[in-house]
């Protein structure tokens, strides 16, 4: 019996230390009304919705001298960010809980930019880039939010299986009217070989005979202009410092590093019409002007569903590569496409 008051006494003293022992110690993260402290929450947990340009500016402090335009949709807005010499980038503000969210970072002037619904853009982009400043052909981005957050800018749960990109990019289909540069300026190469080709026409590049202003750190064309005409029936295509004859040979050339890069020396390439067959060309003719090789292509004008190719329906698009390693065999390809008023669109 005294075994068992023993233990009964042990026991309540145990209980009455644990009553006068000090409680858990106050959180040192802040008061209790710091949403934004509290475990298992985000900054999208405080809600602070925006109507105006000045709220907007408000959001991104020091940053909202970077701002450049911003544009309502449907009570949110896109803001873009940069100046129009810069590669800009381009947020979306959603207007009922002023969350912002990086939709496309571009390494590219911004051409166009249209908003197809909530958090939903498309934009087209070209021209010199950031990294070398040599200008290319324009292409379409595209960007989404809708698949990865709500209606007010807050993360959707995600699907392993079936969340797909936000973005995207496509090929730019430029129409009659539109000329774009590429290549690099100042840029002296000989024409290796160009020919029609089933959806266009290529233009392969050599070395000149002196081996000047070829090699470099990256493979380029020389600085080049691609553009249709208004009436949409003729495609011109301007090389600047491009020449048909590989020119002289100098007395310090390394015949080595011609034949390695494919130089035409001790031949040229002739000017006059191209071989080669598309059916959307009638004819191309290359010619030397001056210290540029410009070649016209002649549009056909034929039956197709019914309609005139010469209907102001063609359009095209360009691309740069190059067939070695290094510097070796830059060339450019012009693609044509011939498509109806409703598909006319990129």
């Amino acid at each position: 019996m005294k075994k068992l008051i023993s233990l009964a006494l042990a026991a309540l003293l145990l209980l009455s230390l644990a009553a006068c022992g000090d409680g858990p110690a106050p959180s040192s993260s802040g008061s209790s009304g710091d949403v934004s402290s509290s475990a298992g929450s985000s900054q999208t947990d405080v809600l602070s919705p925006v109507t105006t340009e000045e709220e907007i500016r408000a959001l991104y402090g020091d940053d909202a001298s970077l701002i450049t335009s911003i544009e309502a949709y449907q009570g949110d807005f896109l803001v873009k960010l940069g100046t129009d010499e810069d590669c800009p980038s381009l947020d979306w503000v959603y207007g009922q809980s002023g969350i912002r969210r990086r939709m496309l970072w571009l390494d590219e002037p911004l051409i166009r930019c249209e908003i197809q619904e909530q958090a939903r853009i498309k934009v087209i982009t070209g021209g010199p880039n950031i990294y070398n400043g040599v200008p290319g052909f324009p292409h379409v981005e595209t960007a989404a939010l809708g698949l990865a957050y709500d209606e007010q800018g807050r993360e959707l749960p995600y699907d392993l299986y079936g969340s797909p990109s936000t973005t995207g990019s496509s090929t730019y289909w430029a129409g009659a009217g539109e000329s774009y540069p590429m290549g690099m300026q100042g840029r002296r190469e000989a024409i290796r070989s160009a020919q029609i080709d089933a959806g266009g026409l290529t233009v392969a590049f050599a070395p000149l005979a002196d081996g000047s202003d070829f090699t470099a750190a990256y493979c380029e064309i020389p600085y080049t202009e691609v553009g249709l005409s208004e009436d949409g029936m003729t495609l011109t295509v301007t090389m600047h410092d491009t020449f048909l004859s590989s020119g002289t040979l100098s007395k310090d050339a390394d015949l080595d590093f011609l034949k390695e890069y494919g130089s035409l020396y001790p031949e040229s390439f002739p000017a006059g019409e191209l071989a080669g067959s598309c059916t959307l060309i009638e004819n191309a003719d290359l010619r030397q002007d001056g210290n540029s090789a410009v070649l016209t292509v002649t549009l056909a004008d034929g039956p197709i569903h019914g309609r005139n190719f010469g209907d102001g329906y063609y359009r095209f698009t360009a691309e740069t590569g190059y067939t070695g390693i290094a510097d070796t065999g830059p060339y450019l390809r012009v693609i044509l496409n011939a498509t109806d008023e409703l598909f006319a669109g990129n």
